[in-house]
């Protein structure tokens, strides 16, 4: 065989049982493997498959790549032998299908997971470097899975039938391990969008996804696109590496028959699975039997015994034919029963996938609907106030009138008056006088209660604490203080902070008068007490710390001195 042509074939032999089936169900299978390279055999558990596996799914370098389902050891079957039986072919077939992809072979664990002679694995390494060549690549932007944005990429497209995707282009050049890859093996459609919907666009379609793609230019998109159909399409590069028994069949014709083209000789791979010759196959039996019956009548003169040898040697060739193809019609029974269950699993996953979306559409149109209701109440509530507001206001405004009409009313009694009595002047300047300091008064009063005060507020110090007991005299911030005449409530909040980030308290009383305070406090300090909680604060002088108390206490409707008060309880 040539040295620059690779094969492999592999099988698992036996699978034995365990000493103590209730104690370990660790079966251990009996490899062997067949190269163009050399042959060998190994040993592995089931428990080192499923790590093989594991690695496989988390490996950087495999992101994207479509793998075999990993034989479960549970089974339904009626007898161990029968279960035994059943795993030699599982799992037969899941490490043919990993060894037959030449993006796999190559890699350094799954070499050393099947003890890898050094003459395969330098084979296998020279397909790995060729594979690895790109056929094209360049710049392109790739569509979410999930989030429907598009996002610039490095794509580069290998002969192993793996479209890779980076970052950048210097990652790529850098060794960076790919964020993603396209597996071709899995395609069944290259498609080309419309210009307006989607300009200098393709996609690939595979079981699971279409891929969407779409390029700067359009002659560049159908440059990627040529490149695509061009490798999928071409005989020499098919994602696979040969089986050795069909490399080896296809050998034996090329050396026994005259006849038989190479085409007919050379086997291919096609889609997901292996192509078998069965022509060719029974071509090589016919030509084998005129070949036998040629030298049967060139060496007639031969011992029967050099015959019967002949003739067992033939009968062998020709059952190790017939044991070839029927593997191989068991291996294209597997793939087809394996599409079955990849359709069926297919439609599974959209359904899930739909069913999930309305999931999703559903909670956002909960959340919408109760963030609308949050919304609507706190307008309802706003709009309450703001009446309320109105209407206290149109309340005073009403009130000042009504006062205002009554001094004017008592302005024209008293002309009225001084024009009736204007020859008595003279004798009741007096009267007038006094009827004019009361007017002044008046006036003055009316002023007053334009003026009077429905609030104080300033800047003051709060302690920590909201009772005398927990008061942290050390921890003192500057806070901007507003209390409400009347409805005695006292608003507070940082300096310099968003009045929405303010808290309140209703007072019941003010105190200027508690011993355990005065021994701590060094500046003038007011003690506001409410219904389940106090606040101490402390103002820069004693004037503003009496004008607070006086103005609370005032409110409240108590006498404006403390003579009386006694001490706060802690």
């Amino acid at each position: 065989m040539a040295d620059d042509k690779f094969a492999l074939s592999v099988r698992i032999t036996s699978i034995e049982k365990p000493q103590d089936l209730k104690k370990d169900t660790n079966y251990k299978c009996k490899i062997s493997i067949e190269t163009t390279h050399g042959s060998w055999t190994l040993d592995r558990t089931f428990k080192e498959f499923e790590i093989f596996h594991a690695n496989l799914l988390i490996a950087d370098a495999f992101r994207g790549v479509n793998f075999p389902k990993m034989p479960a050891r549970k089974g339904s079957v009626a007898s161990i032998d029968e279960y035994l039986g059943i795993k030699q072919n599982e799992y037969t077939q899941y490490l043919s299908e990993i060894l037959h992809r030449s993006i796999l072979l190559g890699s350094k664990d799954i070499l050393d997971f099947i003890q890898a002679p050094e003459k395969v694995r330098r084979a296998a390494k020279r397909i790995m470097e060729l594979e690895n060549i790109p056929v094209r690549a360049g710049q392109m932007k790739k569509e979410g899975e999930k989030w429907k944005g598009y996002r610039s990429r490095y794509f580069v497209l290998l002969p192993n039938y793996l479209l890779q995707y980076f970052e950048t282009a210097d990652a790529y050049q850098i060794g960076i391990q790919p964020k993603g890859s396209i597996d071709l093996t899995l395609a069944t459609k290259i498609l080309v969008y419309d210009k307006t919907s989607n300009p200098y666009s393709m996609g690939i379609k595979t079981p699971t996804r279409i891929w969407k793609l779409q390029s700067d230019t359009e002659s560049d998109r159908d440059e990627w696109v040529q490149s695509l159909r061009n490798l999928l399409q071409n005989p020499q590069h098919t994602g696979y590496i040969q089986d050795y028994h069909e490399y080896s069949a296809s050998g034996k014709l090329k050396s026994n028959s005259k006849n038989t083209s190479n085409d007919t000789a050379q086997q291919g791979i096609v889609a997901n699975g292996y192509h078998h010759d069965d022509d060719a196959v029974a071509n090589a039996e016919d030509d084998d039997m005129n070949d036998t019956h040629y030298e049967e009548m060139k060496i007639e003169n031969e011992s029967e015994r050099k015959m019967k040898e002949e003739l067992t040697a033939q009968q062998s060739a020709m059952e190790e034919q017939d044991k070839q193809i029927l593997e191989l019609q068991q291996r294209m029974q597997s793939l087809i029963s394996r599409q079955t269950m990849q359709t069926e699993q297919l439609k599974d996953e959209i359904a899930m996938e739909y069913k999930q979306q309305l999931d999703i559409q559903r909670e956002t149109m909960v959340k919408w609907k109760e963030k609308i209701q949050e919304l609507s109440t706190e307008i309802v509530n706003i709009e309450q106030e703001r009446k309320d507001a109105d209407q206290e206001h149109k309340n005073k405004i009403d009130k000042l009138n009504k006062e205002i009409a009554a001094l004017r009313q008592v302005n024209e009694e008293q002309k009225k008056s001084i024009q009736e009595k204007d020859d008595v002047i003279s004798k009741t300047q007096d009267s007038v006088r006094e009827m004019s300091l009361a007017v002044n008064k008046l006036q003055k009063d009316a002023e007053e209660r334009k003026k009077k005060m429905y609030s104080i507020s300033d800047v003051l110090y709060k302690v920590q604490g909201d009772a005398v007991s927990k008061l942290k005299y050390a921890k003192q911030s500057r806070k901007f203080v507003v209390f409400i005449n009347k409805i005695n409530h006292l608003f507070y909040y940082d300096d310099g902070a968003n009045k929405g980030d303010s808290k309140s308290i209703l007072i019941n009383d003010v105190s200027i008068n508690n011993n355990s305070i005065q021994s701590q406090m060094h500046k003038p300090w007011f003690l506001v007490i409410g219904d389940k909680r106090c606040a101490l604060f402390a103002a820069d002088s004693t004037e503003v710390r009496d004008k607070w108390v006086k103005f609370i206490r005032k409110s409240l409707g108590k006498a404006a001195t403390a003579e009386n008060e006694q001490e706060v309880p802690a």
